[in-house]
């Protein structure tokens, strides 16, 4: 079931950087120098006397050579979970698809796993979103970032809502009442407030996209007889 902007149901695309206004985009460096200086607005002033401030400088470059070593492992964990191949990542990095399977495939694989949440809950009775541990539970896998959405609603309206998530699957779990999904785009910002209007926040973001839910008032729909939720899709 869909939302309509009157139920402030998320967009899940955003306006793409720099298309505001008239002028031209910044370029990347000029993002990265204006962020670094704004994470120490004094590092400018103390360049022209202070030594120290090198120093600085370093210890900023690390912790943004940390952040964009990191951006980089999500942005290709994001390309995969869009479909794209190794073939096709290991092209856009300059390597074969073996060298970018061997630097990136172990990390996606640890990453967001849903187990770990699970086994998080465990000692409370529940999932770690409030199910019961003992609700029925359903890992949609070879989803993409152009069917999930699809996949969440139809899902959805037979009570299914998702739990956990991480590259090309959603873990769900059974309820009695039907679901709505959205996600937003992480970057670049998104609706603040969306939990005032009963979305539900759904773990803590996967790169590019941050996912929400809400329960809603009517009964989950009887599933068809051998009904499957990626029957037909690709």
């Amino acid at each position: 079931m869909r939302a309509s902007n009157a139920d402030a149901c998320p967009n899940d695309t955003a306006r793409p950087a720099g298309t505001a206004g008239t002028g031209a985009a910044p370029r990347l460096e000029e993002l990265l120098a204006g962020a670094i200086g704004e994470a120490d607005p004094t590092l400018v002033g103390r360049l022209e006397h202070d030594p120290d401030a090198y120093l600085d400088l370093i210890r900023l470059g690390t912790r943004a050579s940390a952040y964009t070593d990191e951006f980089l492992e999500r942005a290709v964990g994001s390309a995969r979970a869009a479909g794209l191949s190794w073939e096709a990542i290991g092209s856009e990095l300059g390597v074969s698809k073996q060298a970018a399977h061997k630097r990136f495939g172990a990390p996606l694989a640890g990453r967001g796993d849903w187990r770990e949440g699970a086994a998080a809950g465990q000692g409370a009775g529940t999932d770690g979103q409030g199910e019961p541990a003992s609700a029925a539970q359903l890992v949609l896998s070879r989803l993409t970032a152009f069917n999930e959405m699809e996949v969440l609603e139809e899902v959805g309206r037979y009570g299914w809502h998702s739990v956990a998530y991480g590259p090309l699957y959603h873990l769900v779990v059974k309820s009695p009442r039907q679901w709505q999904h959205a996600r937003v785009a992480a970057l670049g910002g998104g609706p603040a407030s969306l939990e005032e209007h009963g979305w539900q926040r759904i773990g803590n973001g996967w790169f590019l996209w941050n996912y929400y839910k809400r329960e809603l008032a009517e009964d989950a729909l009887p599933q068809p007889p051998g009904w499957s939720p990626l029957a037909g899709r690709r």
